[in-house]
């Protein structure tokens, strides 16, 4: 292949457009200038690094009012309130866990039409916390 010649991933639906560059300064998993995100999925799928921008994440760390269902041992956070405003949970994206020290923290990526958000959840003190919010 030649430097600067687009070539076309036959494993992509539709195709997507690679740029071949050996001057690339690029981190890892980029080719020319293009997000590789093979590894991530076990697709063929290549993206523009700056398609989308995102801006960074408001770092809030805010105590907040949720209301919660428990569904067996399952914890689902279905609206929070924070600074009076009411704000209905559309979707739980991701619940991961995290240490503080020795204290484990529980972790809720959610959304609603608007915006992402991420909730803490403290079991020893019993408290909620509005840790970040990304503005889409």
């Amino acid at each position: 292949m030649v430097e600067g010649q687009r070539v076309w991933e036959t494993e992509v639906n539709p195709p997507a457009v690679v740029e071949l560059s050996s001057t690339s300064s690029l981190p890892l998993f980029t080719v020319g200038g293009y997000l590789d995100l093979r590894f991530l999925f076990g697709y063929y799928t290549v993206m523009r690094q700056d398609a989308f921008p995102m801006p960074p994440p408001t770092k809030v760390h805010e105590a907040v009012r949720v209301a919660v269902d428990f569904f067996g041992p399952k914890v689902t956070p279905l609206a929070f309130v924070w600074s009076g405003k009411k704000y209905v949970i559309d979707k739980v994206n991701l619940v991961y866990k995290r240490r503080d020290g020795q204290r484990e923290l529980w972790c809720f990526a959610v959304s609603d039409r608007a915006n992402s958000y991420v909730l803490l959840y403290d079991p020893e003190q019993l408290r909620w916390i509005l840790e970040e919010v990304y503005t889409l």
